[in-house]
């Protein structure tokens, strides 16, 4: 435990904080995951890296992920864009992975939500057109709809609607106001097939065994 702990403050301080450019530090956050990840895997234990090690992973990662979403000086990383999108595939990608191993259960709902919100916010900083905004994040939770019906996952459904939700008020607190009348009609045309769909698609995933 004291040599965990010990490894965990170096890894943190010395590697992370003072060797590390804010320029790479979302990229580091990024790959320092899977690569931890690894280690418990070829362990045959996913906690074989020990609590504090992950401890310091995870906060690393946060710091991180916190400003690709928020686009907190988002200038000054690397290609952010592409970055958006990779935070969003990983933690899909943790998700299908612990599901399928029946590993961290407690952390499913965090990793599909934490999935959802990076998707959002990697549309939202990648497009400026509001409409393709909407149509890119109905596309999203149609695809998880469908996928959660293929693959039997009534709880890649049920997260689903929260990428509704918000889409809905973005729509209704944003798209809406001071928009052009072409706009608005296109907001709520996207908006509304993909509730429709979505509530198709949803009733079906409800009615799973």
């Amino acid at each position: 435990m004291l040599l965990q702990a010990y490894v965990a403050l170096v890894l943190f301080h010395a590697g992370y904080l003072e060797s590390v450019s804010s320029v790479w530090e979302p990229w580091v956050a990024f790959v320092l995951v899977p690569i931890v990840a690894f280690y418990g895997v070829l362990r045959n234990n996913i906690s074989a890296p020990g609590v504090f090690i992950w401890l310091a992973v995870f906060i690393i990662f946060m710091l991180n992920y916190l400003r690709i979403v928020t686009g907190f000086n988002r200038q000054a990383v690397i290609a952010p864009d592409i970055l958006s999108v990779l935070y969003a595939c990983e933690l899909y990608a943790a998700y299908y992975w612990s599901r399928r191993s029946e590993t961290v259960r407690a952390f499913w709902p965090l990793l599909l939500v934490g999935g959802h919100l990076a998707a959002i916010a990697a549309a939202v900083h990648i497009f400026d057109n509001r409409v393709v905004v909407s149509l890119t994040w109905g596309l999203l939770a149609l695809a998880c709809l469908l996928l959660a019906l293929k693959h039997k996952d009534k709880l890649l459904g049920k997260s689903s609607l929260l990428i509704f939700a918000i889409s809905s008020a973005k729509v209704l607190i944003y798209d809406l106001s001071s928009s052009a009348p072409l706009v608005r009609i296109g907001s709520l045309l996207v908006v509304g097939c993909s509730f429709y769909l979505g509530g198709w698609l949803y009733k079906k995933i409800e009615a799973l065994s």
